[in-house]
């Protein structure tokens, strides 16, 4: 995972699709705490897919015994980890939930 940090207390963090482990959440606590109160950090990402398409398209590929590469929600939950952190977090995603990004905005008292 990669990560900066610019002067004004904003933040962003870039999650490769495989990442789900201890280290990315050390990292993106580090992160945050160079983050000033009303700072972001923005989590940009690929998952497998929400919902019925999400479970349709999951089944067919192994059906070939093949997989997307993304990683199931509940592995990688980037969103649930700056929550964690006290992180005010909005997500929106994209493509039958198979692209996210989440925003966390750190508190301003």
């Amino acid at each position: 995972m990669a990560s900066a940090v610019d002067g004004s207390g904003g933040g962003s963090v870039a999650v490769p699709a495989a990442s789900s482990g201890d280290l990315d959440r050390e990292i993106l606590a580090r992160v945050w705490q160079r983050v000033r109160p009303g700072g972001r950090v923005v989590i940009m990402d690929a998952k497998a897919p929400s919902g019925a398409i999400g479970r349709l398209v999951s089944a067919g590929l192994r059906r070939f015994g093949l997989s997307t590469g993304a990683p199931e929600p509940s592995v990688t939950a980037p969103w649930s980890d700056l929550a964690s952190l006290g992180a005010t977090v909005e997500v929106q995603e994209w493509a039958f939930g198979s692209y996210f990004v989440a925003v966390g905005e750190k508190n301003r008292t």
